[in-house]
């Protein structure tokens, strides 16, 4: 008969690139063996991956809401749209908003499809206060998705008073 050994990888936080681990069995008479060994290859979770390709093991500064060339926009910012952080000479980072027929706010962006590890979510608020912002009443449309980007919308109805929109990263639990 054969035998199945399952070997479950736990996720850390540790920034450390792949990992390389050789699972070895010991021969004995009570049991035949056809490989004696096995590799199998970890790897990091998506943002740790991209924070070991951009940083290295520099902890200074690469955090998710540090900013590590000072140029204003947070890693894991320029994570989720695909910005260098570690240059202030990447092309500015911006978003288009634009006003509808004047009854309605319309965000333009580009969601990167291949990270499964983080959410882009959209909200507004009446004012800047933390406390005020909510994705209650965004409407989200999808569009076309070319090279892994998928092109999105996102529309709030305008009222009498200010609107404020913006695109909040959430990092997702492994």
């Amino acid at each position: 008969s054969i035998a199945t050994i399952p070997v479950t990888a736990i996720t850390d936080a540790n920034v450390e690139g792949d990992e390389t681990l050789t699972l070895t069995l010991s021969p004995s008479v009570n049991y035949g063996i056809n490989s004696a060994s096995a590799d199998i290859t970890i790897k990091d979770l998506l943002f740790d991956a991209f924070r070991f390709e951009k940083f290295g093991t520099e902890s200074l500064n690469t955090a998710d809401d540090a900013d590590f060339d000072f140029d204003g926009v947070p890693n894991l910012i320029e994570y989720a749209f695909g910005l260098d952080p570690t240059n202030q000479e990447t092309p500015p980072f911006s978003l288009d908003v634009q006003a509808s027929e004047g009854t309605s706010l319309v965000l333009t962006y580009d969601e990167d499809t291949t990270l499964d590890d983080i959410d882009y979510i959209v909200e507004t608020s009446p004012s800047l206060s933390p406390a005020s912002w909510t994705s209650v009443g965004v409407t989200i449309n999808s569009g076309t998705i070319t090279n892994g980007l998928e092109t999105k919308t996102a529309t709030i109805e305008m009222s009498d008073q200010a609107r404020f929109i913006r695109i909040r990263i959430n990092r997702t639990a492994p």
